[in-house]
């Protein structure tokens, strides 16, 4: 099953200096329009969110994920540096040395790299091109090593913001994600490119008997009113076996269209038990 129509034009994109900032992400967490706050409540506070867990994936939807996830990820990154490296040898020579000259030049790209893209420079390119040396305080010539992304990213990748984490277990074919705490920071990781590619594909999946997952969280308005961690998300039969409210339909590999709400397709999860 393709699960990611148009993903090949979007690598190829972001490798040529596009961006995956506003990539539209088609899921949102199932119930989370009832989560989000109290009915007839309206908060002009926004809430510290987590979530966390673990999705075991058929082994070869699993290479397929990593696979992509990797290239988008790398494309990305890649560009990212590219821009920034182009920023750099744009600079006036004065901007080396003066802070305000500096700030006008990267004021100056940022309005051109919206023109051209239309959108705002990728977080991490507005990091790479904002970092001063705090001695000299001069700019610093940007690098992918001055990203705070983890440098395995075959197995281990990271949003750049929300510190959102996604890993990879070859062994067992699973893939882990977690958030940790941080004002809205569950909903935020999810719009951050990684967020959106992953979820984009694990909503695709065909799945197998004895695969599948579900992800808890919770935020800082339960929690303080002493409510435990509570399903976020959950797929395949794993998923609809344990939380079938928070499962939506989907498709097993001989074919057959499992919906969770319907006790007499949840056969299908229950063997995966």
């Amino acid at each position: 099953m393709e699960h990611l129509d148009g993903e090949d034009a979007l690598v190829s994109r972001i490798a040529q200096g596009g961006t995956c900032e506003m990539m539209p992400h088609t899921r949102a967490p199932l119930g989370s329009e009832t989560r989000s706050q109290p009915l007839g409540e309206t908060s002009m506070v926004n809430r510290t969110t987590w979530e966390s867990g673990s999705i075991t994936l058929p082994r070869a939807e699993f290479s397929r994920l990593r696979d992509r996830i990797i290239t988008i990820e790398s494309a990305r990154i890649a560009g990212v540096h590219r821009d920034a490296n182009r920023f750099w040898n744009e600079l006036p020579p004065q901007a080396h040395t003066d802070p305000a000259a500096f700030s006008t030049a990267s004021q100056d790209f940022s309005y051109r790299y919206g023109d051209d893209h239309h959108a705002n420079p990728p977080r991490e390119l507005s990091y790479l091109i904002g970092l001063m040396d705090p001695v000299t305080g001069t700019p610093v010539p940007p690098s992918v090593a001055n990203l705070p992304i983890p440098g395995d990213r075959d197995r281990y990748l990271s949003t750049f913001v929300c510190k959102a984490t996604l890993k990879f277990d070859k062994t067992t074919s699973t893939a882990r994600w977690a958030v940790p705490a941080g004002d809205e920071a569950a909903t935020a990781a999810r719009t951050e490119p990684l967020g959106l590619s992953f979820f984009r594909f694990v909503d695709g999946v065909t799945w197998t008997e004895g695969t599948g997952g579900v992800f808890s969280g919770n935020d800082s308005e339960t929690a303080a009113a002493g409510g435990a961690d509570y399903c976020i998300d959950a797929w395949g039969p794993l998923g609809a076996a344990a939380e079938p409210s928070h499962t939506r339909s989907f498709r097993m590999e001989d074919g057959a269209v499992v919906d969770p709400a319907d006790p007499a397709t949840r056969k299908v999860s229950a063997r995966a038990q």
